[in-house]
């Protein structure tokens, strides 16, 4: 799975264009320090895997595909990257990850809060 988001560095408020650049950095750092990517990491996988258990697939699987995706050029890095546009204006993310769920079969299909949350989040499919 991959995504990306534009923020306008205006919606941080009077900290706007230093919070962004604070991020830019952690960014950088994460990229070189896979410590600093190890604590990144854990943070996309919080709220990663809250879906997950909401939606009965195994959290385990989509940690361990994504630390395994994390190591994929022969040392630990970052899951997400942040920089800014050319004229600093918006603070730009993308993610990528790979995210092994599914919406039919095993408890994703008979756990009745499962299916609440797939309706909730509008989920049709795996995709």
């Amino acid at each position: 799975m991959t995504a990306s988001c534009r923020i306008p560095v205006i919606a941080f408020g009077e900290f706007g264009a230093a919070a962004a650049k604070r991020i830019v950095e952690a960014s950088d750092l994460a990229s070189l320090d896979p410590y600093r990517a190890v604590t990144n990491n854990k943070g996309v996988l919080n709220a990663i895997d809250a879906v997950c258990l909401a939606t009965a697939n195994d959290w385990r699987a989509v940690e361990a595909a994504a630390h395994a995706h994390a190591c994929r050029h022969g040392r630990y890095g970052s899951l997400t990257t942040w920089r800014l546009d050319d004229q600093a204006a918006a603070l730009l993310g993308d993610i990528e990850v790979p995210i092994p769920v599914g919406t039919v079969g095993g408890a994703t299909s008979a756990h009745p809060v499962a299916q609440v949350a797939l309706k909730i989040l509008g989920t049709t499919t795996a995709a």
